[in-house]
């Protein structure tokens, strides 16, 4: 698997390396917000964060996490 960086800066400023990932699962994205799957899990069920399911995994395409991102409340 390949490897997910993360780098913040001011005010939650997130940015991804993401090398040959199209699809991230809620482990991935949890590693990028510094939460948990099941917190991931939970912002998918309250219509936080766009995701799809495929084979009955969740899974976040890397545009939709950035959207979220872009969304973020500062005191996330």
């Amino acid at each position: 698997m390949p490897a997910l960086s993360l780098r913040s800066g001011h005010a939650h400023h997130y940015t991804m390396n993401l090398p040959d990932k199209s699809l991230l699962n809620l482990r991935d994205v949890g590693a990028v917000i510094d939460r948990s799957s099941r917190t991931v899990l939970r912002l998918i069920h309250d219509h936080l964060l766009k995701a799809h399911q495929l084979r009955g995994r969740w899974v976040v395409t890397p545009e939709n996490l950035d959207l979220f991102l872009k969304k973020l409340p500062s005191n996330f």
